[in-house]
């Protein structure tokens, strides 16, 4: 009986002595500040071509803020379509070492609109408050700095003009701590006064359209 019991014992401890055996090739886990690297664009900020005509990006350079490195990288043009009026992205997307990405995008405008025209200045919002300042990025294709319209600048959007002069603001990503969301409704009125609208389809932003009145 004895012999038994010692038997037992015995192979407890041999039993215990394999579960406490030092695994090899364990990764030890690892704390990293999270960080984001550097994406600049090469060439323009935005693009114009004509309608038909063929389109090759600049690309961009990725810094890696945790390396160092530099390197050249290139973005997703694949949704631009050279043979159509329209406001198009090409998106940049890149990660740092650690795996924390950035992304950044360059608008491609796609118009037959006049090399003279423009719309910029300064545009009212009356409703809420506030001004947007619309810029000329290109032909037929402007930014403007405050999205929402309110009294604090949100963040900002690009939108082209169509060779019929209609205005055309379609969804896009982000990059100044706006957000990313659809436009509806998009207009663009030049007379008697010239000023655009378009409703905000993201949550937050109810449905009614945005009308900003040239200053």
């Amino acid at each position: 009986m004895k012999k038994i019991v010692y038997i037992i014992m015995f192979a407890t401890l041999v039993l215990g002595m394999g579960a406490c055996k030092k695994i090899e090739n364990q990764t030890p886990s690892k704390v990293v500040k999270v960080s984001y690297p550097g994406i600049t664009l090469k060439g323009d900020e935005g693009v114009t071509i004509h309608v038909g005509d063929a389109y090759t990006d600049a690309g961009a350079t990725l810094t890696d803020d945790i390396t160092g490195a530099v390197t050249d990288i290139t973005g997703d043009a694949s949704g631009v379509d050279v043979n159509t009026e329209g406001l198009y992205f090409v998106t940049f997307t890149a990660a740092n070492a650690n795996g924390y990405e950035t992304t950044i995008v360059r608008p491609v405008a796609v118009t037959d609109v006049p090399d003279a025209f423009d719309v910029s200045g300064e545009y009212l919002n009356a409703a809420r408050g506030g001004t947007a300042n619309l810029t000329k990025i290109s032909r037929g294709l402007f930014k403007s700095d405050n999205v929402n319209g309110g009294g604090t600048a949100l963040g900002s959007i690009y939108m082209m003009v169509k060779s019929d002069l209609s205005l055309d603001v379609p969804m896009q990503y982000s990059m100044d701590g706006g957000f990313t969301g659809d436009y509806l409704d998009d207009e663009l009125v030049l007379s008697p006064d010239t000023s655009y609208a378009y409703a905000i389809d993201a949550p937050g932003f109810g449905t009614s359209l945005r009308l900003f009145e040239k200053q």
